[in-house]
């Protein structure tokens, strides 16, 4: 890859028209799922040219790769970025670059105490935080449809049916007709709000596996209905669709955790950030390119930049901004 027809390194020219195909592509398709992948695969090809990354695609990457649910592939690439490209030498074609493949994503996240976290671009950690923020709201509805589903069907619980006596003074006070031959006697309705005891709790992790399990097959049906006026919520995180051993209330714990170190450590490297993520329109009409210098960090033109490469892939999170606006109002 060090190597580029006659010339020792890739001209800029050459690097300069694959950026300009990427923003032109995005800005005139947006959310179209093909533009998208297209951009995802030039601004890989970039980096893969152009290790040093001149015009700043590692930026771009982890956002577009959550917008195509690539969550795991996104939790790697930002996983080496902030542990291994603090101390990478681009200029070392030998090296092994983004090799990092499967990592844990509710892993422990001690590794931020061993890097220098004034080299890694907060954009990466604020794609950090969203991808977090993904599994815990999945968890979440996982838990409430586990709750929402038992009530709905008490009978599939677990519970001891009553008696036949106990039945026939339970359909007496619920006024219901005599069944004729052959008709099936209703069951009253459970409260919801009583539907759930101790042995019954939505957070058991089989429980939630199975709800997230409905989930996903739910969701992954709403993506195939032919009406793009008004497509359904996608879910979230593909990791606890292909990985259910993370299901577990312990892990939304973690990852809960997580989100908020990573809000806080956010915050605390650039106070405009997440505001300008609450507000984006001026934001997104700054003048910024890849070709500008690297910005201050800490300055509003680094957040401008975060915001242009990052606000859709939250927009596009249900719960997200919602989360993010309680977090900034403490």
């Amino acid at each position: 890859m060090g190597k580029f027809g006659k010339f020792p390194t890739v001209p800029r020219e050459y690097l300069l028209a694959r950026h300009t195909a990427i923003v032109a592509t995005l800005n005139s398709f947006p959310t179209a799922w093909p533009a998208l992948s297209m951009a995802h695969i030039f601004s890989l090809d970039l980096l893969q040219l152009d290790r040093a990354d001149r015009f700043q695609a590692r930026h771009r990457v982890p956002f577009l790769q959550l917008r195509l649910n690539q969550d795991q592939v996104c939790y790697d690439f930002l996983k080496w970025y902030i542990t291994v490209a603090p101390t990478y030498d681009v200029s070392d074609t030998t090296l092994p670059f983004l090799d990092l493949a499967n990592a844990d994503p509710s892993e422990s996240m001690d590794y931020l105490n061993s890097v220098s976290l004034k080299k890694v671009d907060v954009g990466m950690l604020v794609a950090m935080t969203l991808l977090k923020l993904r599994m815990v709201l999945d968890l979440k509805d996982a838990a409430e449809y586990s709750a929402q589903w038992r009530a709905r069907h008490p009978t599939d619980t677990g519970e001891e049916m009553p008696e036949s006596g106990e039945q026939e003074k339970s359909n007496e006070a619920k006024d219901f007709d005599k069944p004729t031959s052959g008709e099936q006697i209703p069951t009253p309705k459970k409260d919801p709000a009583k539907a759930m005891d101790d042995t019954q709790n939505p957070n058991d992790p089989e429980n939630l596996a199975s709800a997230l399990e409905d989930l996903s097959i739910a969701r992954e049906s709403d993506l195939a209905s032919p009406e793009p006026e008004d497509p359904p919520p996608r879910m979230r995180s593909t990791i606890l669709a292909r990985s259910p051993g993370l299901v577990s209330p312990d892990v939304l714990v973690t990852v809960e955790s997580h989100s908020q170190t990573l809000y806080d450590l956010v915050r605390t490297r650039n106070k405009h950030v997440w505001k300008c993520i609450l507000n984006p329109d001026v934001h997104l009409r700054a003048e910024i390119s890849g070709m500008d210098p690297v910005p201050v960090k800490g300055s509003l033109k680094e957040a401008q930049v975060v915001v242009q490469v990052g606000e859709a892939a939250w927009r596009e999170t249900p719960g997200a901004l919602e989360w993010l606006r309680t977090m900034v109002k403490g």
